[in-house]
């Protein structure tokens, strides 16, 4: 959950994390 908490490091780590977390959800 490291991309919620740091979202304004860098849009692409953000839309990586987030596919990362969406992979681990489902």
């Amino acid at each position: 959950m490291c991309g919620y908490a740091a979202p304004a490091q860098a849009p692409e780590s953000t839309e990586a994390e987030m596919g990362r977390l969406a992979y681990l959800q489902v």
